[in-house]
């Protein structure tokens, strides 16, 4: 699976609504009472409940989350500073709100071994944007995202290295099938699988359920976080990454 989340990367995604699970956080019984209950459940137990209490202070006070009133209830929401914040470390959330015109980018470079750290880190900036790979140091988005992989580029010190080109898949016949492919869907829907499985079996669970709920509630950003938010004209239909989605809201309601 995926990176190692801190606490803070848990609570800006959460609140970013990255899975459609939340959005803004609902306090009924008033300021720092009834949320930690909520959130402290997509934290996993090997983290203190007061180092969690603490990463939540520190984040209001530098601005990341906030606290609002609305139709006199009191309401937590993420600030376009936690916005930013969570973009610059999760670069793959941006893609959430792209809609989808057809136009992808793809990516090629040529980098000597003298610039291993740079190239590596390059591509590793590019997976975790969502690319998929063509080919040996050619990688494919299926979003318009010319300038802002031009910046990062310009950013790795690589401008004389890498070429990235706007393209469309309109030559490609079986588009579905070459998003599979590329993007390795297969992989991703036995993630996604395996998150349905278990929310399944929690009926039969007994004891032991809360700490089930918070392994699911793991995977799930991990898997997230995996995801290519591919546009739904390359996905296959009745996509399982939304099945899962929708399994995860409910369980949040019922648990």
């Amino acid at each position: 699976m995926g990176r190692l989340l801190r606490i803070q990367d848990r609570i800006l995604l959460l609140l970013a609504d990255i899975g459609d699970v939340f959005e803004e956080l609902h306090d009924p019984g008033g300021w720092f009472k009834n949320y930690y209950q909520t959130l402290y459940g997509w934290v996993p137990y090997r983290y203190k409940r007061s180092n969690y209490k603490a990463t939540f202070k520190r984040m209001l006070k530098v601005g990341y989350v906030e606290k609002i009133i609305k139709n006199g209830e009191p309401y937590l929401r993420l600030t376009s500073s936690g916005d930013k914040k969570l973009v610059r470390d999760f670069p793959i959330v941006s893609l959430k709100k792209k809609k989808w015109n057809g136009v992808g980018t793809l990516v090629i470079f040529d980098i000597e071994e003298i610039k291993r750290g740079s190239r590596d880190q390059l591509r590793l900036w590019l997976l975790g944007l969502g690319a998929g790979k063509v080919q040996r140091s050619a990688y494919l988005f299926s979003y318009d995202l010319g300038v802002e992989i031009t910046e990062a580029v310009e950013n790795f010190g690589l401008t004389e290295k890498v070429r990235v080109f706007s393209t469309t898949l309109k030559f490609i016949k079986d588009k579905k099938g070459f998003a599979r492919k590329v993007w390795r869907l297969d992989q991703l829907e036995e993630e996604y699988q395996a998150i349905l499985d278990d929310i399944q079996a929690l009926n039969k669970q007994g004891r032991g359920k809360k700490r089930m709920i918070c392994k699911i509630r793991q995977n799930f950003l991990e898997v997230l976080l995996a995801d290519p938010m591919l546009p739904h004209q390359l996905l296959p239909e009745d996509w399982i990454g939304d099945r899962a989605k929708k399994a995860i809201k409910e369980m949040e309601k019922v648990g």
